[in-house]
């Protein structure tokens, strides 16, 4: 796992260019020098099926930090919001090396976002396919066990 970057980013560094795959994920997407409560996105890190996740910029604390705005669940969207704002508290109580550590939460047009350790390195699936991995390598990483 790769180890927290201690370099320093300011908002107006370039973004890598990426572009949504739908026009409902377009509407959504927060483009870079977007304010998420006191921090400032300065471009998309990837995609899953709870949200978006953002590399932004702390001004107050002067450090790169990640973003996860998660995705609006129509008719029940305030129960999931709910459930997600107890489970980054829940997160945010956790002290532990594998795990990132919750900074903030709050809310962006309805969305629950999560502010967190930004951590360099590639994603799971890009990780899975550097080089061949055991059969119980990939299932300890898909489940914790």
């Amino acid at each position: 796992m790769a180890e927290p970057s201690n370099e320093r980013e300011s908002p107006a560094a370039p973004a890598p260019k990426s572009r949504p795959s739908t026009s409902r994920e377009a509407e959504h997407e927060l483009s870079a020098g977007t304010n998420v409560g006191r921090y400032v996105v300065l471009h998309r890190l990837g995609r899953g099926g709870m949200g978006v996740v953002y590399a932004a910029y702390d001004p107050k604390l002067d450090r790169k930090i990640a973003i996860k705005v998660m995705r609006k669940r129509g008719r029940d969207s305030e129960r999931s919001q709910d459930r997600m704002l107890r489970e980054a508290q829940a997160l945010a109580k956790l002290s532990h090396p594998h795990v990132v550590t919750v900074h903030d939460t709050g809310l962006i047009e309805g969305r629950v976002f999560v502010a967190m350790d930004y951590v360099e390195g590639s994603d799971l699936r890009r990780w899975l396919r550097e080089k061949s991995r055991s059969r119980t390598d990939r299932r300890r990483t898909r489940t914790g066990r």
